[in-house]
């Protein structure tokens, strides 16, 4: 039960072998401070549970975004990522808070963290945007506070010799990015997009330096190699996006700006394509039955046929326009705002 009046502690306090007084405002009785007890410890061991996936991927998700990250972000991708899997916990916005404040052995929580809110970061490693700096090592404090120890092995001073395995690395991302393949418009690319490429194609060699010289931080490795590369932290619909550039290349932003218009063309054609089918499937339809309509339909569309997931996504930005149920993977139309939007994608094909 809660007591809040000042005579009512007063009170309790006089009579310590009958009652516990718990924080402020809760109240038990003395012989039931067993059960109390016993019970809080089955919640937290509940908590843990339910909190130990979301950590790990939190973990994971920093480790791969240079240990900061928004926690709308963050909420976003695990939502994402678990779109099609059953009897997962999604925490709300101010639940996920709530699970970065319980876990302070792993995360820093900054309430003020910009236009975008909150930010979380790991804790100990993470620097504010300094390229040169590696991260600190555990011991180190968040802020400005001096650090024990570096786990960066090699400062932005040292030459290396021509043959050395890094150089050798460097050379394959300046290749990646100078690709016409790989980066059709010459302009910069999301970092996340290169790292995973070259784990793939090149896993030992990343191992070798990204992995044991630099601690496994990808950034702390591009910024070693800032005669190189640029390193940018862009912000991109609701969430900000590293992205990295060659230095060498002088109109990247003329790729970025035809990167984007042709990304959003791609987008409204893909629109239309969707709110039409589901048009002739009386508003309704699953996620696979319509990935299946398009493979009929790849000499005719506008755009590339997306991945499962990029799909899910795409119909959760229009969200205002398009209905997705999460249980049965089901996409409806939300036809009063269809014709509004149904008009713009027009201008768009016309192009």
């Amino acid at each position: 039960v809660s007591t809040q009046s000042t005579w009512g502690h007063s009170f309790l306090k006089k009579h310590p072998n009958e009652f516990i007084i718990i924080g402020d405002s809760k109240l038990i009785l003395k012989e039931h401070e067993s059960y109390y007890q016993k019970g809080d410890e089955e919640e937290k061991k509940e908590q843990a549970k339910i909190d130990e996936p979301i950590v790990i991927k939190l973990r994971k998700y920093l480790d791969d975004h240079n240990d900061d990250v928004t926690v709308r972000e963050f909420l976003n991708y695990y939502k994402d990522e678990n779109a099609d899997v059953k009897e997962i916990y999604i925490p709300r916005f101010r639940d996920m808070e709530k699970i970065i404040k319980r876990h302070p052995e792993y995360f820093v929580y900054d309430k003020d963290g910009g236009k975008l809110g909150p930010r979380v970061r790991t804790k100990g490693t993470w620097i504010p945007n300094e390229p040169t700096n590696c991260r600190l090592a555990e011991k180190s404090t968040h802020n400005l506070g001096k650090s024990e120890k570096s786990t960066c092995t090699i400062s932005n001073k040292t030459k290396l010799p021509l043959d050395d395995p890094e150089n050798i690395l460097v050379k394959e991302i300046v290749k990646f990015l100078e690709d016409l393949t790989k980066n059709p418009y010459q302009g910069s690319l999301p970092s996340e997009r290169i790292q995973n490429c070259l784990k793939t194609t090149h896993s030992e060699l990343y191992k070798e330096i990204v992995g044991k010289r630099y601690n496994n931080q990808w950034h702390t490795f591009i910024k070693k190699h800032n005669d190189r590369f640029d390193l940018s932290l862009l912000g991109e619909e609701n969430r900000s996006v590293w992205k990295i550039r060659l230095l060498a290349n002088d109109s990247w932003k003329k790729g970025d700006e035809l990167e984007k218009s042709n990304r959003e063309y791609e987008e409204k054609s893909m629109f239309h394509s969707l709110s039409e089918y589901l048009c002739e499937q009386n508003g309704t339809c699953s996620v696979d039955q319509y990935l299946t309509y398009l493979k009929t339909k790849e000499e005719t569309i506008f755009f590339q046929r997306p991945q499962r997931g990029d799909f899910v996504r795409f119909v959760r930005r229009y969200s205002k326009y398009f209905k997705y149920d999460s249980e049965k993977y089901r996409i409806s139309l939300i036809q009063k705002t269809h014709q509004l939007e149904h008009s713009f994608v027009y201008q768009y094909r016309s192009l």
